[in-house]
């Protein structure tokens, strides 16, 4: 089939390259591979290391059942760093990486403990 119309292919052409433009691109959702360290003091702020896939430039960090993290730092999209501030309740934590493109949960990713303590004799 040959069209004669150019105008015609012209218009179906735009037609197409309008639906390619519009059409939103999804974003994956983020994945964890690793965390470090692992295990920390609450008695300082500690930056943590996470490793993983589709790290995006609007991702957030939480630990689950205590609340956001601040500071986070997007290396690139397979590496983000964030701050766990001193003070951080001791508990072994759930990470949470949030995206535009979905949120990712790696359970017992950080435990948290106080330092031991000082006693004499």
């Amino acid at each position: 089939m040959k069209f004669q119309n150019k105008y015609f292919v012209s218009a179906f052409l735009a037609l197409m390259l309008m639906i390619n433009w519009f059409t939103p691109a999804y974003a994956a959702a983020p994945t964890i591979t690793s965390i470090s360290p692992n295990l920390i003091l609450n008695d300082q702020d500690t930056t943590i290391t996470i490793t993983g896939t589709d790290f995006l430039s609007d991702s957030t960090v939480s630990l689950k059942g205590y609340g956001s993290l601040s500071g986070v730092v997007i290396s690139s999209t397979t590496v983000l760093t964030v701050k766990v501030l001193a003070g951080t309740p001791a508990d072994v934590y759930t990470v949470v990486v949030t995206n535009s493109g979905g949120t990712v949960e790696y359970p017992g990713g950080l435990t948290v403990v106080d330092p031991p303590s000082s006693f004499s004799r």
